[in-house]
């Protein structure tokens, strides 16, 4: 036989509410007589001049075994707290069978435990000529649960959960709670952490295996758990081509071929003689990323300094842009698009240099929507296509221009577009898009680590500009955007390699460079103290870096590949180091290109074949 351990208290064995122990360990029946017509919470209200018994647990009460006492056959032993007359002996019945008999002290209270099993109990209190009903309900029987979970290491393992049920006879059927905890982390609901569809993808994981519990719980308190266990993991493929020369710039990601997934584009450049050439290729996604072979196309371009993937042409499609540096007809832009007709990339316009144009073209490219305010007559803003085209120059183009007739030249008249001025020569990276301002709208941010005599400078530009002028930006307090919104200086520098991250789920996106000679990380956001982020040694000189959210919890994880190898900061603050550690030199964040609705990354290195792996 157990004793009865409510989710109340354990006493010597049987059960007593916890409402009635005084500090000094006593019981306390402080509720007094119903008499001459009063009313008691507890027991049965009688005529007066009738006493009325005190019963603690109150009827109705639905009691519950604890969640490590094993039920045996032989029932479970339950205290009763009675007060009534003083000096009064009573007894407990079942259909006139004695379950307990007791007497009352001078103080009118007694202590008697009667053994159940688990079901509805109507008792009787008889004393003397006294009769009260008592209605016990014992629940000894856990809720029913089962739980499956992903068997194979994933990014957003899948947990399921089904057969919740509380059908044992005692208490609501439906009355159960199930709770999620993951490692040593809180126990919570697991509707709060994966809906309420039965079932959803675990976010916010980091490599690794992780441990699973979950609960079911019922209105008594009994408890069934499922220990289960998880793998979270990056699967690394390498891309198979033909060409093994090396990457000619950063490879760039988009969705080209209107398939849904995000396709890869690499340029890799090859000596031919004393020339120079350059060949992309594209990965198409696929589902599992089942193939990795990428399918080669024709550029025309030498010296290729960037490359882009934006909406240029409205056809549910992304168009391809990449930039060569050269003089006159080495410089360009070639445009080119996937043509459905002919399963391929074509090249469908051409922009050159000119004499006009001051220095090289192209190391700097952005797509901005609503960078462009509207035309009269019109109440929406336009997208814009910003290209470097100087050293000191950004162009802000109308998308109609790629309607001029192919080659044209960078410095034709172009309709509706303008030109901006930087403050000083461009050499490196210097432009991201992202929600800078909270306003939900994208803004373009422009990162000059030279301003402010080697402290650095951002301008942010959070709404449309009037096309058919030139703006100019400088480094003094002057009319906003024109004037730096962000400054490095004792706060904190900033430097290389702009790119847009968020670093908490409800915040504003803030824009990461790195810091201190490019061994740490620093975020600079609007209105808020730059946060300096460590890099583990292991990466060595940091050569690249890229953002997003690759396990779902809407902070983004940071991608930093040095001369060493390749780590990832996590949300949560953690680093892990992948296999890849040969000379890794760009990381790209890329929409999903394996079919699993998850970022992936692709990293390229200047090892002996000059790789480029996916991990998905």
């Amino acid at each position: 036989m157990k004793s009865l351990a409510p989710t109340l208290l354990l006493l010597f064995g049987c059960f007593v509410a916890p409402e009635l122990i005084e500090d000094d360990g006593g019981t306390s029946l402080d509720v007094g007589l119903a008499v001459d017509g009063g009313n008691s919470d507890i027991g049965r209200a009688v005529d007066a001049g009738t006493p009325t018994w005190l019963i603690e647990p109150p009827s109705g009460t639905i009691l519950g075994a604890a969640s490590d006492l094993e039920i045996d056959t032989s029932g479970v032993q339950v205290e009763l707290l009675v007060q009534g007359l003083v000096d009064t002996e009573f007894g407990f019945y079942a259909n006139d069978e004695l379950l307990a008999a007791g007497g009352t002290d001078a103080d009118g209270r007694a202590r008697v435990t009667v053994t159940l099993l688990h079901g509805r109990h109507e008792l009787e209190l008889r004393a003397g000529t006294d009769t009260q009903s008592h209605t016990l309900l014992l629940d000894t029987v856990s809720p029913t649960l089962d739980v499956e979970v992903e068997s194979e290491p994933a990014r957003l393992p899948w947990l399921t959960w089904t057969d919740v049920s509380d059908a044992d006879g005692v208490g609501s059927n439906d009355d159960v709670q199930v709770e999620l905890q993951i490692n040593d982390g809180p126990a919570q609901r697991i509707e709060t952490i994966l809906g309420n569809d039965g079932g959803g993808r675990l976010r916010g994981l980091n490599l690794g295996t992780h441990n699973l519990r979950i609960r079911a719980s019922d209105e008594a308190g009994n408890r069934t758990e499922i220990q289960r266990q998880v793998t979270v993991g990056l699967l690394q493929k390498r891309v198979l081509q033909r060409a093994e020369s090396p990457l000619a710039t950063k490879p760039c990601v988009g969705d080209v071929n209107g398939s849904g997934l995000a396709d890869l584009i690499l340029v890799r450049s090859y000596a031919l003689g004393t020339i120079t050439v350059n060949i992309g290729s594209i990965l198409a996604g696929n589902n599992g990323l089942s193939t990795t072979t990428a399918t080669t196309f024709t550029l025309m371009g030498r010296n290729t300094a960037s490359c882009l993937i934006a909406p240029l042409i409205d056809n549910g499609r992304n168009e391809i842009v990449i930039a060569s540096t050269g003089s006159q007809n080495d410089g360009r832009f070639e445009f080119l698009n996937w043509s459905t007709d002919a399963g391929e990339i074509r090249t469908f316009h051409v922009m050159t240099e000119s004499r006009a144009i001051d220095g090289s073209v192209g190391l700097n490219m952005a797509f901005y929507p609503g960078g462009l305010a509207a035309l009269p007559g019109s109440e929406s803003v336009r997208d814009a296509l910003v290209l470097q085209t100087g050293t000191r120059f950004l162009r802000f183009f109308d998308l109609g221009r790629l309607n001029h007739d192919s080659p044209s030249q960078v410095s034709d008249v172009a309709p509706n577009s303008l030109v901006i001025q930087l403050a000083n020569n461009a050499s490196s990276d210097m432009l991201a898009v992202g929600d800078y301002t909270n306003t939900e709208q994208p803004a373009l941010a422009i990162v000059d680590r030279r301003a402010d005599e080697g402290d650095g400078a951002v301008w942010v530009l959070n709404s449309g500009l009037s096309s058919g002028q030139s703006y100019a930006l400088n480094e003094n307090e002057s009319e906003s955007p024109f004037s730096p919104t962000l400054r490095g200086g004792s706060s904190g520098m900033v430097g290389n390699y702009p790119r847009t991250v968020r670093l908490s789920p409800d915040g504003t996106d803030g824009i990461l460079t790195t810091y201190n000679n490019r061994t740490q990380l620093i975020v600079h956001q609007i209105n808020s103290e730059p946060i300096l982020l460590d890099v583990p040694e292991t990466v060595g000189l940091i050569s690249d870096l890229s953002a997003c959210d690759l396990n779902g919890d809407g902070r983004d994880e940071i991608s930093v590949v040095g001369g060493l190898r390749h780590e990832i900061r996590w949300g949560d603050g953690s680093w892990t180091s992948t296999p890849i550690q040969n000379r890794p030199k760009y990381t790209v964040c890329t929409p999903d290109i394996d079919g699993d609705d998850v970022n992936d990354l692709v990293v390229a290195t200047y090892d002996n074949r000059n790789s480029v792996f996916v991990l998905h």
